[in-house]
């Protein structure tokens, strides 16, 4: 294996739904790779494995392994071969390591100075890795692994935030994100002398190039009424939303009452119904960041992963 390639397995595992590397797979890399892997920390031990692929025959099959303890107090592992019947099984094969992709999380995280902190919010697919200072917006960043549709739906539909993949990007639009703010991961990092490192230059050059090419924002007072009545409604939620969390992460014994739309309407300065009609919005060009909000505002556990 080329050393550049060292991190290859690293990256095609992120595809599996349970990625775990098996002794028997692990040997079969170069030692450097194997060596360069365990010293950036990318894997790391899991539970034993109860079967093996017997190694007596050619036929690849796999067998559950037995146990049996000695009168001394060793014990012997076996298989059975049909073909060369009890066939001992070394307990090193047993060993497994799983990826540890938080490490590249931690990575990109470090690398672009993001605030908020670095929280795993799909345990092993989805990490919120905070707010960072890109191209000259403040963007917030996202790493996903295993891109599902229903991993999909959790994914923000903006028109700032950064996401990263680990594995390969899915084919079939499920991501809402502009593809120029999406990054596959593999492409980016490398290993250097046991440690991970992060072309952050890359990211940066794209996204400040996209900034270019991008429309001006419309001037506020050039709004249609709509537009100002959804730029309203999107301030009063994240108000309520950044008061609300601030209320719970302070632990004070507050119980705050729902957010109603005929509160909402009162809070934003615009009618019941013209708030009805911004939030049942079915268009495709309904205000997805809006939608959001609604969603979490009177949800305590959401409003925690909320940035502002």
């Amino acid at each position: 294996m080329k050393p550049h390639d060292t991190l290859e397995l690293f990256w095609d595992m992120a595809q599996l739904s349970d990625p775990v590397l098996a002794h028997d797979d692990l040997v079969q890399l170069p030692r450097g790779a194997r060596d360069a892997l365990f010293a950036a920390g990318l894997l790391t031990p899991c539970q034993t494995a109860q079967s093996v692929v017997c190694d007596a025959c050619n036929e690849d099959h796999v067998e559950e392994v037995d146990a049996v303890t000695c009168p001394n107090g060793s014990t012997f592992m076996f298989i059975h071969c049909p073909e060369y019947g009890c066939i001992e099984v070394e307990p090193e094969r047993l060993r497994q390591w799983t990826p540890r992709y938080g490490a590249a999380a931690e990575l990109l995280a470090g690398t672009f100075g993001a605030t908020g902190g670095c929280r795993e919010t799909v345990p092993g697919r989805l990490w919120d890795l905070g707010r960072a200072a890109i191209a000259g917006q403040s963007r917030p960043l996202w790493l996903a692994r295993r891109i599902t549709p229903d991993l999909a739906a959790r994914l923000p539909a903006d028109r700032v935030s950064v996401l990263f993949v680990l594995g390969t990007l899915p084919g079939d639009g499920r991501i809402r994100i502009a593809p120029e703010r999406v990054f596959e991961v593999r492409h980016l990092v490398r290993l250097d002398e046991g440690r991970l490192c992060l072309d952050a230059e890359a990211v940066r050059g794209q996204l400040a190039q996209v900034l270019r090419a991008q429309p001006p924002e419309p001037r506020p007072g050039k709004l249609d009424r709509r537009a100002r009545a959804v730029q309203a409604v999107k301030k009063a939620i994240r108000d309520q939303a950044l008061m609300r969390k601030s209320v719970r992460k302070k632990n004070w014994d507050t119980a705050l009452p729902p957010l109603t739309q005929k509160g909402l309407a009162e809070l934003a300065g615009v009618s019941e119904p013209t708030l009805s009609r911004i939030l049942n919005d079915g268009s495709d060009s309904r205000d997805r960041e809006l939608q959001m909000l609604w969603e979490i505002v009177n949800r305590p556990e959401a409003l925690m992963r909320y940035h502002g």
